[in-house]
């Protein structure tokens, strides 16, 4: 006959104590990553924006917990010069995905636009580029694994 008997007082304690460690962790973690959740509308706009020339616009945007990331529907980047101009660039959609080791490290796993399509027009007398802004903004991604484009 299997016997079972609970933890003596002192081990009752300890494992007390380490389930409460881990349950603080935890809401910590939790308080943290909704806190500086990165795949954010918010936050890919703001990144997005501080990189490329224009104003960035998604249609539908969904953030995604597991793995980590966010799909973004009917991305528009439109011309800095007016509604008038044609978007620099569309997709059809953007997923980012990254694993939560990824989030720590800032390691982005993959990139996958679909259809794109990019506008770019003559570069300017000074020789800066109409597309991207100059390099110095600030971003939080250390690497990208892969970018995939599809039709």
């Amino acid at each position: 006959m299997l016997h079972w008997s609970l933890p003596s007082d002192g081990r009752r304690w300890w494992i007390g104590c380490a389930l409460a460690v881990v349950l603080v962790l935890l809401g910590g973690s939790a308080i943290w990553s909704v806190k500086e959740w990165p795949f954010t509308r918010d936050a890919l706009t703001r990144t997005l924006e501080e990189h490329l020339r224009g104003r960035v616009v998604f249609g539908q945007f969904r953030e995604t917990w597991f793995p980590p990331g966010c799909i973004a529907d009917d991305v528009r980047l439109l011309s800095p010069k007016g509604a008038d101009n044609p978007p620099l660039l569309t997709a059809r959609n953007l997923i980012i995905r990254t694993s939560w080791l990824g989030l720590v490290d800032h390691h982005i796993g993959k990139v996958k636009i679909i259809g794109l399509h990019l506008t770019i027009p003559p570069a300017k007398a000074s020789g800066e580029s109409p597309f991207m802004r100059e390099a110095g903004g600030k971003t939080d991604v250390s690497s990208i694994a892969a970018i995939e484009v599809n039709d």
